[in-house]
C-alpha cells in the first residue's frame, strides 16, 4: 500500500494530479479545491489510500492525515464509494462533517452532488456512532480548534497568500497543543517552500 507522497507535481487537472516522487509519477485524485493553491513544479507532502480492483487501481490524496481517516470512514458506508467520498470532502470541511453528524443535519450533505435526502439521511445514521470513536485528532481536535485555524487562517490570508494555500499549510503544520504564533511561523515556513 502506498501511504504517503512527497514530490513535486508535474501535472495538474483539477481533482487530478501527477506527483513526481523519485522519477516516478503518481497519479492522485484529491477532493476539490486541494490543488487550487498549486502549481507545476511545487513540491507537495500527500497522505494517500490506495484502491485496488481487480481492473482497475485508483490512488486518493489528502492534504493531512484527519481527511484520509474520514474518507476511509466514508467509504465503509453502504452506499457511498470512494467518487462520493473525495467528492464529499471537496464540498464540506471535517468540522462541517463532523458538526452535520452531531447536529443530524441533512442539509449540509445535500449540498453535495449525487447526496439526496434518503442517502444524507443513511450517512448520519452509519457515522452517528462512529464519528465517536474517530482519533481526537479528527473529531474533537477539528471541533475545538476551529477558531485557532481560522485566526491563523485570517492572518495568513492577510499577508497575501490564498485561502487555500494557507489552509492546507496550516493541516500540515496542525498539531494538538501548537500555540497561534507556532501555527502561523510553521505555516509561514510551508507556503514559502
Amino acid at each position: 500500500m502506498i501511504g504517503r507522497l512527497v514530490g513535486k507535481i508535474v501535472d495538474l487537472d483539477g481533482s487530478v494530479g501527477v506527483i513526481d516522487v523519485n522519477g516516478v509519477g503518481y497519479e492522485v485524485e484529491v477532493p476539490l479545491g486541494t490543488f487550487d493553491e498549486y502549481s507545476v513544479g511545487d513540491d507537495c507532502t500527500l497522505h494517500t489510500h490506495q484502491i485496488v480492483l481487480q481492473d482497475a487501481q485508483a490512488l486518493y490524496a489528502f492534504p493531512n492525515k484527519p481527511m484520509r481517516e474520514f474518507f476511509r470512514v466514508l467509504i465503509k458506508i453502504s452506499g457511498i464509494g470512494p467518487k462520493s467520498a473525495i467528492s464529499m470532502l471537496g464540498v464540506l470541511t471535517l468540522s462541517e462533517l463532523v458538526r452535520s453528524v452531531s447536529q443530524r443535519d441533512t442539509s449540509a450533505l445535500m449540498r453535495v452532488k449525487g447526496v439526496g435526502k434518503r442517502t444524507a439521511e443513511r450517512i448520519l445514521v452509519d457515522l452517528s456512532d462512529r464519528v465517536e470513536r474517530l482519533p481526537y485528532a479528527l473529531a474533537q481536535s477539528q471541533i475545538d480548534s476551529s477558531s485557532l485555524q481560522a485566526d491563523a487562517e485570517t492572518a495568513l490570508v492577510q499577508l497575501g497568500f490564498g485561502r487555500t494555500a494557507s489552509r492546507q499549510a496550516i493541516n500540515s503544520a496542525w498539531y494538538d497543543g501548537i500555540e497561534l504564533e507556532e501555527l502561523i511561523r510553521t505555516s509561514l515556513q510551508r507556503l514559502a517552500r
